[in-house]
């Protein structure tokens, strides 16, 4: 029993001589590399800290938080109806397992009229309406993706049914003849399915996820 009491008061004695650096030169261990407070001093230089104040912390994380949104960029898909964006957002539940914030928006689309002039039906008759426009000088372009009104012409595009109307006065005035307003589309409400702080991994993903319940997929936001 005396001679493990010896063997572990000895054992007691090496280990505190070895942290006051007693073996160091026998060891070839640099002084004070494995001691405190030399072991800190390397770790931490003080005076690179730098304490802020409470309001020059927060301007920091308004800082650093507005940097992030700069990064951050707004993509929106659509136009899509009540029935369709139900579907779109079934396509992206898919694709993404967790909320990305992606909500709904709605946008109010108003009425297009036109100054209008056809369905010019029988052969040739077109191209004479247009060498007529021509002499008279006016602006027109042949309607495209309106069943309803092909072949046909346009000469010009209004929101408002007045503005229409009033163009069409002017340009009868010019000897302008059978034209008449009518309307292209109506006013409507269509939806949409926007990002509006998606990071740039989000971006590039959301960018190229091509579905056709998707449209033409995701694109920036309308300017403001």
């Amino acid at each position: 029993m005396r001679a493990l009491v010896a063997l572990l008061l000895a054992a007691n004695l090496l280990a505190w001589a070895a942290t006051r650096g007693w073996f160091d030169d026998f060891l070839g261990t640099p002084t004070g590399s494995a001691r405190e407070p030399q072991r800190m001093a390397s770790q931490v230089n003080p005076s690179s800290l730098v304490v802020l104040s409470p309001q020059a912390a927060s301007a920091a994380v308004a800082a650093a938080q507005a940097a992030a949104r700069a990064a951050n960029s707004c993509l929106e898909a659509g136009p899509f109806t009540a029935d369709s964006v139900a579907a779109a957002e079934g396509e992206l539940a898919q694709t993404f397992v967790a909320d990305i914030g992606i909500g709904r928006i709605e946008r109010q689309e108003p009425a297009v009229w036109i100054i209008y002039m056809g369905r010019y039906t029988e052969p040739g008759l077109l191209g004479k309406k247009q060498e007529e426009l021509k002499r008279l000088r006016l602006v027109f372009e042949e309607i495209r993706n309106a069943p309803t009104l092909q072949p046909g012409l346009s000469l010009g595009r209004f929101e408002r049914q007045e503005a229409a109307q009033s163009a069409l006065d002017q340009m009868a005035a010019q000897g302008l003849k059978t034209a008449r307003v009518t309307a292209l589309s109506e006013a409507k409400t269509t939806l949409w399915l926007r990002a509006a702080q998606a990071d740039p991994e989000l971006a590039t993903r959301l960018k190229a996820l091509k579905a056709p319940a998707l449209g033409n997929g995701f694109q920036p936001c309308p300017a403001r």
